[in-house]
């Protein structure tokens, strides 16, 4: 649901389309954190 939001949001503004890249590797990072955690 965010997703679809921030994407809107992304094709009407460049600095939106900013926070979104940013929110995705954010997510990417978290992502990458929490699968570390699991495999120790």
């Amino acid at each position: 649901m965010w997703i679809l939001i921030i994407f809107i949001l992304a094709n009407k503004s460049d600095k939106a389309k900013l926070n979104y890249d940013a929110y995705f590797k954010q997510e990417k990072l978290v992502a990458a954190i929490v699968f570390f955690n699991r495999s120790l």
